[in-house]
């Protein structure tokens, strides 16, 4: 096909808005498809690199950003059979080198050479990306837009679940924040089996995962005490496990730490890249908790999130759609707090 240009929102510079600009399209190389993007997720992540708060190593102006992707296959390589023209992929983001014990025992989510598409690499708020055919995942009964949700907020979610948090049937499980990984988190731990709680700040956001599942105890810190709540609920234990999706300091311990149970599992999946977190370390010994990082997913794991949300076991929400042009607008939003679930761009509209 022909290697003319495509438009892309342009981060030109920290905390100004987007720009609209025509460049080319980039050339594949071997191993590698052009996917056209008809779908992005914006993550609350993409406001911490348009102000400018993840290290220069990593964001390197101008950037294109969008990890979150959806599209087509128009053009592969002469090497490539496991994709082919029109399949519809969504990009697991996280491009390992292949070759490391991370990579080699799937865990390339921590590969210490690792390159992200929308972080060091240009990301889907374009037209078009390249990716290495390795980083496509196939889906058939969603839509593109559903899909767009999927490799970082429910993938994510499911990661600190499943395999960081190793919860149980019958587990007590606090999420901390009911927003883009929250309320799919929440819906997670319910499939699992655990007994479930969800804290924020608004009720609004609390609403919206009330209409999702109805067994599940809602705290909005607006109104509850949130301890007293916690230790009304547990009979004085705590929960077994924190779900962290916030990364806020002062909201870890008044909220987090204060309500885990002895032995207590604390996952954290949110992170503020400015303010270390303070740890009580005769806390973590007497208590015997585990303080755990949990960073996106494996490959593996967003395949089987596909298949998750293509047999309706998890719901992709999805709270407004722009188009492209207007991602100024989304990420104005997500500063403000206003979105339930995520705000997916369209390249189609």
């Amino acid at each position: 096909m022909s290697r003319e240009k495509m438009n892309a929102m342009v981060l030109e510079k920290f905390n100004t808005p987007l720009v609209n600009k025509e460049i080319s399209i980039p050339e594949i190389n071997f191993g590698e498809a052009l996917v056209k993007v008809f779908n992005c997720g914006v993550c609350g992540t993409d406001l911490k690199i348009f102000r400018g708060l993840l290290p220069p190593s990593i964001i390197t102006l101008p950037h294109i950003m969008g990890h979150e992707i959806a599209g087509k296959v128009v053009d592969i390589t002469t090497d490539v059979q496991d994709v082919k023209i029109g399949d519809k992929v969504i990009v697991y983001f996280y491009i390992g080198c292949g070759k490391c014990k991370f990579c080699l025992s799937g865990r390339e989510n921590i590969c210490k050479n690792i390159k992200r598409c929308g972080f060091e690499l240009d990301g889907g708020y374009a037209q078009f990306v390249k990716v290495p055919v390795k980083n496509l995942c196939l889906f058939n009964d969603l839509s593109y837009q559903e899909a767009a949700v999927l490799p970082d907020a429910v993938a994510t979610s499911y990661h600190a679940i499943k395999t960081m948090g190793q919860i149980r049937v019958g587990d007590r499980v606090l999420i901390m924040g009911a927003g883009g990984l929250g309320i799919h988190a929440v819906q997670i731990a319910k499939l699992c089996g655990a007994d479930v709680a969800v804290v924020n700040r608004t009720a609004s956001k609390l609403d919206r995962v009330k209409e999702l599942i109805d067994d599940i105890h809602l705290i909005s810190s607006q109104n509850v005490n949130v301890h007293e709540y916690i230790n009304e609920w547990t009979k004085g234990n705590g929960v077994d496990v924190v779900i962290d999706t916030i990364g806020h300091i002062e909201l870890a311990i008044q909220w987090g730490f204060s309500s885990l149970s002895r032995g207590g599992r604390y996952i954290i999946v949110g992170y503020d890249p400015q303010k270390p977190l303070p740890i009580n370390m005769m806390d973590m010994h007497y208590n015997e908790w585990q303080l755990i990082g949990s960073r996106v997913s494996s490959k593996l794991e967003l395949e089987e999130v596909i298949q998750l949300v293509e047999r309706k076991k998890i719901i992709p929400v999805i709270d407004k759609i722009y188009p492209i042009q207007k991602v100024n607008e989304a990420l104005n939003e997500i500063a403000e707090g206003k979105i339930v679930g995520r705000v997916v761009l369209d390249h189609l509209i």
